[in-house]
């Protein structure tokens, strides 16, 4: 009766370990999706998104543990994983380099989620750090913003196609706008614009859907100085 307590109990710790292992990390230049919180637990939970052109490919470690990632390259993003909330110590290097490109220390406040941002040039690398949604709306409505990561094309609005009212007004460089509601569309696209300029469009979305419950950033990638595919200013989607 002791040995078969014993094996049961052996059994509910592994079953309980294993249901623990979300989180991994992914490779993802699609949309990435939330995972659950756990409620009272002392984590965060973090995105890595490349927005740094003609940086090539990436890697980085969280408190001295690298990553290895083997092809984390520009619009890449690692889809969301666990970290001790508090400070943390995030360090960037080429990959299969051991040379750190930049090391910040990084605070996550508990159970929040957050989308790290590296952007600009390799001489000029730096980090932003957006907060993220906890989990998907359950209203009818959508909800967008706009975060500008590109170096050089100013202030910038966010628009759906054919639409004059902006999402998102005025939005610089390393900054994002809030969350807007907006109702779910079908074969949509959104336009990037320079502040106040409805008709002077930087970049386009491809077609997408908005779901209802859905959250949405849209993020400005590139520089306006850069003609090359890899380096051109474009419009990338993050479905939370």
């Amino acid at each position: 009766m002791k040995y078969g307590m014993a094996v049961a109990i052996l059994m509910a710790l592994l079953c309980f370990i294993s249901a623990c292992k979300k989180g991994d990390v992914q490779i993802s230049s699609d949309f990435g999706k939330f995972t659950n919180a756990i409620v009272g637990s002392k984590i965060s939970f973090l995105s890595v998104i490349h927005a740094a052109p003609k940086t090539g490919a990436l890697d980085f470690s969280m408190d001295a543990n690298r990553m290895n990632l083997n092809f984390f390259n520009y619009t890449n993003r690692v889809d969301y994983f666990r970290v001790n909330a508090g400070s943390r110590e995030f360090s960037l290097f080429y990959s299969g380099n051991k040379d750190t490109i930049l090391h910040r220390n990084l605070n996550f406040a508990e159970n929040k989620y957050y989308s790290l941002f590296i952007v600009d040039t390799i001489k000029n690398t730096e980090f932003v750090m957006i907060e993220d949604v906890p989990s998907p709306s359950e209203t009818e409505s959508v909800k967008v913003r706009l975060a500008n990561m590109s170096p050089d094309i100013g202030p910038s609005d966010l628009y759906i196609e054919n639409e004059m009212t902006p999402i998102a007004r005025n939005i610089n460089f390393k900054q994002a706008s809030e969350f807007v509601s907006t109702k779910p569309l079908n074969n949509v696209i959104l336009e990037i614009t320079p502040a106040g300029k409805r008709f002077n469009v930087w970049a386009r979305s491809g077609k997408m859907n908005l779901v209802k419950g859905s959250y949405y950033t849209i993020w400005a990638a590139g520089f306006k100085s850069i003609e090359s595919v890899d380096g051109r200013i474009r419009a990338q989607v993050i479905r939370h």
